[in-house]
């Protein structure tokens, strides 16, 4: 399919969009976000049981994960910052995702140019929620020069491609990062927050597996959308805007969807392939070196 992880991308931020121009209550807002976060949870970890039983199972990966458990365990006790843990997790999945396709493509420097693209979004990532007071610490200087010699770096790597593509495929491997700019100028008139972000998140991994599924036939995409129902309808029901109406801030819903984001997240660097080499190398030697070849 032409550009379908730009398709993915615009469609995702289109739903963010109307979510926040319909709904106006921040109760309604909070509870359905976390509704739907809590049902993607539930989801990836259905889809990956399999992998983690897998890494528990191997004995020289049972420490790393068992150390990797122990980090977020502490990072969580220690109230480390979930804006900067899941920009992380956002980034890194958004960028090495398209290894997936780009896997097949001998192209020279693409993989330079994809690695330049993460120093570009982390910098993209914190100017667009640069009002969080969990980001205050750094400063204008290092967010705007970081991301202007980012951004040369990009451009660079991508003169160097650009003849050796499709426009398609080019398309996929540069829209994160015109709609990142897309939301920066975006940030001057409206106010974007770590929950937009999160939300963008949830509605892109919810859509992008439904292509690769369709090919397996219309069956699969049923079930998909079934199990998305099954995990994701409870939670609202469970909610404040659910049956009982409490103080969504200091209930123990919310915690659950403080405790499984750091859960999430933490998986992820074990079972997701969408991260850099050096973790690969540690939970998916195999997917690490079939990416090096």
């Amino acid at each position: 399919m032409i550009a379908i992880h730009s398709i993915t991308r615009i469609a995702a931020m289109f739903l963010v969009l109307m979510f926040s121009m319909s709904i106006q209550d921040e109760l309604i807002w909070k509870s359905l976000i976390i509704s739907i976060g809590m049902g993607h949870y539930l989801i990836a970890f259905w889809y990956a049981r399999n992998h983690l039983i897998h890494v528990v199972n191997q004995v020289d990966l049972r420490i790393p994960f068992a150390l990797l458990c122990i980090g977020a365990f502490l990072l969580y006790w220690d109230r480390f910052s979930l804006v900067i843990y899941f920009g992380f997790h956002h980034v890194f999945n958004e960028v090495y995702l398209l290894n997936r396709i780009n896997k097949n493509k001998k192209v020279p420097k693409l993989q330079y140019f994809r690695n330049s693209s993460i120093f570009l979004n982390i910098f993209i990532y914190i100017i667009v929620l640069r009002n969080d007071s969990e980001l205050a610490f750094i400063g204008k200087g290092v967010m705007y020069g970081g991301l202007g010699v980012s951004l040369a770096l990009f451009a660079y790597y991508f003169m160097e491609i650009r003849k050796q593509m499709k426009f398609g495929e080019l398309l996929d491997n540069c829209i994160f990062e015109v709609l990142g700019f897309v939301l920066i100028a975006a940030s001057f008139f409206v106010e974007i927050k770590f929950l937009h972000v999160v939300l963008y998140h949830f509605f892109f991994w919810m859509f992008y597996p439904v292509p690769r599924m369709l090919t397996h036939g219309k069956n699969v995409v049923r079930n998909y959308i079934g199990l998305t129902l099954v995990c994701t309808v409870p939670f609202i029901i469970a909610s404040p805007i659910g049956i009982v109406s409490y103080d969504l801030k200091h209930s123990l819903f919310y915690a659950l969807f403080i405790i499984g984001s750091y859960v999430h997240i933490t998986l992820s660097y074990a079972l997701s392939d969408s991260h850099p080499n050096w973790i690969l190398r540690i939970f998916n030697p195999k997917a690490a070196l079939a990416r090096s070849t």
